[in-house]
């Protein structure tokens, strides 16, 4: 990733892993989600950083067939120690599902309308559930949405709402 890309990401794993009561580690999670996503992301990739109710926030980035998952491990008790644990899953569109759930508002009319729509990938031995947000006349694509739709097209889904995801 990109150092700015790796600032955006960490800040928001740092925030979301503050949304699960540990204040104290802010800026702990925050350095070591910078490294490891500088360090082990690719360059110009969507990423989204997810959060779920089944474990700590995720990184999650995808390179062609290639998903990448970075999660904060321990966090050291000096206030430049952490663990980063990335993984790279190959995605085998044989072997892979995509569900997804959208809630619609507002009216039909010749652009996608507004929605929030929880996806659900599962992926081998990874299973990712996450939701994303959509508003009509929206200018650009959010990050979790635009990942969340060309995760889909990597699997096989074609035809997805707004066409294809701006690169």
């Amino acid at each position: 990733m990109t150092q700015s890309d790796a600032a955006d990401a960490s800040n928001q794993m740092a925030d979301a892993y503050t949304r699960t009561g540990n204040t104290d580690d802010h800026s702990r999670v925050h350095q070591t989600a910078f490294n490891g996503a500088f360090e082990f992301i690719p360059d110009g990739v969507p990423w989204a950083v997810i959060e779920g109710n089944d474990g700590p926030p995720k990184l999650i980035a995808l390179d062609g067939n290639k998903l990448y998952t970075m999660t904060i491990g321990d966090i050291g008790e000096e206030s430049l120690s952490g663990t980063a644990s990335c993984r790279l899953i190959l995605i085998d569109p044989s072997e892979a599902t995509v569900e997804f759930t959208s809630k619609f508002s507002g009216h039909r009319g010749p652009e996608p309308m507004s929605r929030e729509t929880t996806w659900m990938f599962d992926i081998g031995s990874v299973s990712l559930t996450f939701s994303s947000k959509f508003s009509a006349g929206q200018s650009r694509v959010r990050p979790d949405e635009a990942l969340a739709r060309t995760l889909a097209e990597t699997i096989g889904w074609t035809s997805l709402p707004g066409g294809p995801v701006p690169q």
